[in-house]
């Protein structure tokens, strides 16, 4: 995990030290392996986060509302006919009228609506992101379990070798039958275990391939863990949830602001064109305008803002909470984080003993006892050691999901380009 431009990444180019990911027995681990950026690339095409998408664009559009400063449009065609003093007369008029906007009531509804939108887009985002973060996951799980399954190769490969060398030494006399089988037992003991560890490798890469149509990725070396104010200052700017309630709040806030403009008069207009005729004269043009102030029902507009209030105290209310359970949760992930880097003793696979202790023992130097304590020491040294790592890239990717900031780009680009 990086921070670049203010922004928090999950590394992954750097291999870690100590054994390299290697193929496992089977055509299915033969494939090119993919970096945790193609997963997440790959699982953007598949029909689960396109379904994802296009549910939270179509939610975008269905609140994407333009209130228009003039409403109430109407037409107004009129005859009029009467007479005074004896004669005849009579009035044409063909007109239009409309309702203004002249409190700004429209402009605060559209600047809600626009928020509202905002809202909806963040948690498009969140939704996608949360899909990525379980295909990453799946990923760190597949790799980790390949890592393990390879130590506990290399760890079988031990056994193995004592077996063959004591195969000979057997049949020239050399050693008792006894030491044979007893190395034969602890090498079809440890053949189970690695046939379990392989298996479990092989389960979650096929579970890979299905979500994401990957490969298994390599592991990244575990970067530097930023302090605690810069990860709080990036996850509360970049979390899509936390954003979106922000965004939630501010559209609450303006719908109360535009309602309060209910209790202003509105304001009409009406105009046209108009013909007279009075007796024997002809007719002639003429133009009318007019001005209508409509006087509002307090009763029902007071209660219309009472409700918006609460909705507005309520989406506040919300923000607060998720602000506090959003940073309890985020402080918990990198104290851990923090916590397991500190002791870092069993981060390093250390001096190769099994050589020296196998040289020993080819000389005569050490006994068979002492080669296969070493040969279960190397191992669970190596195990410790990726169980670490795999801790640590763990929470790193808990962290980074978190913080909203896990693939951002890689999410935001296909929000972008999603037909």
């Amino acid at each position: 995990m990086v921070f670049r431009n203010g922004v928090l990444y999950l590394g992954s180019t750097t291999i870690r030290s100590g054994p390299a990911l290697l193929a496992l027995s089977g055509a299915a681990w033969s494939a090119e392996p993919a970096t945790s950026d193609d997963v997440v690339r790959a699982w953007l095409e598949t029909p689960e986060a396109r379904a994802v998408a296009s549910a939270g664009l179509a939610a975008q559009e269905a609140v994407s509302v333009f209130h228009s400063p003039v409403t109430g449009l109407a037409a107004e065609l009129r005859r009029e006919q009467g007479s005074t003093g004896g004669d005849p007369f009579s009035t044409d008029v063909a007109g239009l009228g409309a309702d203004i906007d002249w409190t700004g009531r429209s402009f605060l509804l559209n600047r809600s609506g626009a928020a509202a939108g905002e809202a909806l887009s963040l948690l498009t985002l969140a939704d996608l992101q949360e899909g990525a973060c379980g295909v990453s996951a799946l990923a760190l799980q597949a790799a980790s379990a390949a890592d393990e399954a390879k130590i506990l190769e290399e760890g079988q490969a031990r056994l193995d070798e004592v077996v063959r060398l004591l195969e000979g030494r057997v049949a020239s006399g050399e050693t008792s039958a006894f030491d044979l089988r007893r190395v034969q037992a602890q090498a079809e003991r440890h053949r189970g275990e690695l046939g379990a560890a392989l298996a479990s490798a092989r389960g979650l890469a096929r579970a890979l391939r299905v979500r994401a149509g990957v490969e298994v990725p390599p592991l990244a070396e575990p970067a530097p863990l930023p302090s605690w104010d810069v990860v709080r200052d990036t996850a509360l700017a970049s979390a899509p949830r936390l954003g979106a309630l922000e965004r939630q709040e501010a559209s609450a806030a303006l719908s109360l602001r535009a309602a309060q403009r209910l209790l202003l008069p509105g304001l009409g207009v009406q105009g046209g064109i108009r013909r007279d005729a009075v007796g024997d004269v002809a007719p002639g043009p003429g133009f009318e305008a007019g001005l209508l102030v409509q006087l509002p029902v307090l009763d029902g507009r007071i209660r219309e803002i009472r409700e918006e209030r609460a909705l507005q105290e309520r989406s506040h209310a919300d923000l607060v909470s998720a602000r506090a359970t959003f940073e309890a949760g985020l402080a918990a992930t990198w104290t851990s984080a923090e916590a397991l880097r500190s002791d870092d003793r069993y981060a390093h696979h250390g001096a190769d003993l099994w050589s020296e202790a196998w040289t020993r023992y080819l000389h005569g130097e050490g006994s068979l006892t002492e080669l296969l304590d070493i040969a279960e020491v190397e191992e669970a040294r190596d195990l410790t050691a990726s169980a670490w790592g795999r801790q640590v890239r763990t929470l790193d990717l808990e962290l980074a999901c978190k913080a909203g900031t896990h693939a951002r780009a890689l999410l935001e680009s296909a929000l972008e380009t999603h037909p």
